[in-house]
């Protein structure tokens, strides 16, 4: 089955509001994707102030926590918990997301140690942690040349530090910018899933 529910992400109650508007479509669930996610301030340390830094938390990390921990008991054995990180954690260190990707840290922290829980159930947690993808979120400095060397810069900055590394890495094919969720369930298919999304202005 399909269906859309919106609840605002990174306020008190965020989660239980989420889950209130599933149960009136659905029973239960075969795979929880903790996909929502913001950059927040784009600064270093010194221009990260507390107010962007908590509410940078609250969305990345603290939600994810929450909607997982009331999605346990809604998801069946033998089900999937897919979070969302980023390839930031693995060794690109880009100041100016230095709070972006201590949220993600966590989230990979997040990631294996529930996957010590939840094995006895047959439930599986893993994390992707893609690179730099073509988003709503990275649109702005991906196509601007002058914005710290643009998109380009940040990509060979990548494949130097995986050389270095000795991984390779390839460019991967462009999905189009169709939200997640359009493609997450397949109306044929009678398992259920719950894709947490990004909602930007005007959607």
């Amino acid at each position: 089955m399909a269906f859309a529910i919106r609840a605002e992400l990174g306020v008190p109650g965020d989660a239980a509001a989420l889950w209130a508007a599933f149960d009136a479509h659905a029973d239960g669930l075969d795979i929880l994707v903790n996909n929502a996610g913001t950059d927040g301030i784009r600064e270093p340390i010194g221009g990260t102030d507390e107010a962007a830094f908590d509410r940078l938390f609250a969305i990345n990390t603290k939600a994810p926590f929450f909607v997982t921990k009331l999605g346990l008991d809604r998801l069946r054995d033998g089900g999937r918990v897919i979070n969302v990180s980023t390839g930031l954690t693995h060794g690109l260190g880009m100041p100016e997301l230095i709070a972006y990707t201590m949220t993600k840290a966590a989230i990979d922290s997040f990631t294996a140690v529930l996957a010590k829980e939840v094995g006895a159930r047959g439930i599986t947690v893993n994390a992707v942690a893609p690179g730099v993808v073509d988003t709503d979120m990275n649109a702005g400095w991906l196509r601007n040349p002058g914005d710290r060397g643009g998109g380009r810069g940040v990509l060979a900055a990548a494949a130097g530090g995986a050389a270095r590394r000795g991984r390779r890495y390839r460019r991967l094919p462009r999905l189009g910018r169709r939200p997640l969720g359009d493609r997450a369930v397949d109306r044929r298919d009678r398992r259920c899933a719950v894709v947490t999304k990004r909602i930007t202005a005007g959607e």
